[in-house]
């Protein structure tokens, strides 16, 4: 998760909606008017000859909607918007060109639906006299299930807290966990930092399969290194090879990154390609914990935080920041 994504999510990217109450029923309520507004465009798009789209699950704190309280409140609604994959079009690419659809659709159509009559990534609905926003999520048919999983954390843990281990995990690899998989960047064979290299020869992705992202990624940099010896899974990454999808959990997630930790010293693969900067599994988790607890930092001392006004907006943003705290505990005695 990037530092952009966690200071946003918990509704802080704009101030016009930081007292705006979100709870189980409010999104009860705004899914069927989500519907409606995607069955339409669909109409729409099917006399354009464009393909459908599926309205998915909502993510983030809001997936448990239907088993939280009802005086839950959460921080704003992710919902995942399922567009078809496309030849020679980048996830994103297919995001953009659906937003700019969807876009053509309400200015066509003008949907009662719609608050303002007008479309962005974040469209607002009417929702009786209530007004909701809904954070579209794009993502291809082939990812969804990655995407929907990446994307929601366990009950009652922050989203920040759990997906910047996803991407911590990634980051001390120099390859991205976000929502199109396991990637990696190569210049000829070489492995480059992902965040940072625009120009590369290839990019690879390791794996998509949310239960067995662990083994996919330690199978693929055991045969990048070109290791003869026959790759040998630890225990540990044989019984937590990904996660279950059925009941999201960050202590399963922290079982992954051990395994793989150790399943990369049982090959000797420390000291080569991009874990060269470590010797044993110990320092890889020890880089992991020093990244995860930056990210949380630097959010946590985020100036978006200054945007908070009014009591409950500043109470809002305390908690946000205790929350952000606390995950750095939490996650530091996950990986003891």
């Amino acid at each position: 998760m990037r530092i952009r994504e966690i200071i946003t999510e918990g509704g802080w990217a704009s101030a016009a909606t930081q007292d705006t109450k979100i709870t189980p029923q409010t999104v009860k309520s705004v899914l069927p008017v989500v519907e409606q507004f995607i069955k339409k465009f669909n109409i729409w798009a099917k006399s354009k000859g464009i393909p459908p789209v599926e309205a998915g699950k909502p993510l983030g704190s809001t997936a448990y909607y239907q088993r939280d309280p009802e005086d839950k409140e959460y921080g704003d609604i992710d919902l995942q918007v399922i567009a078809p994959d496309i030849e020679g079009k980048s996830p994103s690419q297919v995001g953009t060109l659906y937003t700019d659809y969807f876009a053509q659709f309400v200015q066509e159509t003008r949907p009662s639906e719609l608050h303002d009559k007008e479309f962005t990534r974040n469209p607002v609905f009417q929702v009786g006299k209530d007004i909701v926003q809904v954070d579209f999520i794009w993502v291809v048919s082939s990812l969804s299930k990655w995407s929907q999983s990446r994307m929601t954390p366990p009950q009652n843990v922050k989203g920040a807290v759990h997906g910047s281990m996803f991407s911590s995990f990634g980051d001390i690899m120099h390859i991205s966990m976000q929502t199109s998989g396991a990637q990696i960047k190569l210049v000829g064979d070489e492995i480059r930092p992902f965040a940072t290299t625009r120009k590369y020869d290839r990019l690879d992705t390791m794996s998509t399969d949310i239960e067995n992202f662990g083994i996919d990624i330690v199978k693929w940099m055991h045969n990048h290194m070109k290791i003869s010896t026959p790759l040998k899974i630890s225990p540990l990454l044989k019984q937590n090879s990904g996660l279950d999808t059925n009941e999201i959990s960050s202590q399963q997630l922290s079982r992954v990154i051990k395994g793989v930790a150790q399943t990369f010293e049982i090959n000797d693969m420390y000291g080569k390609a991009n874990l060269k900067e470590f010797s044993n599994a110990e320092e890889f988790i020890r880089a992991f914990i020093e990244n995860f607890t930056d990210k949380m930092n630097k959010a946590i001392n985020s100036t978006k935080f200054d945007k908070a006004q009014s009591p409950e907006a500043l109470k809002k943003a305390q908690d946000t920041k205790n929350k952000l705290e606390y995950g750095i505990e939490f996650v530091s005695k996950l990986m003891q």
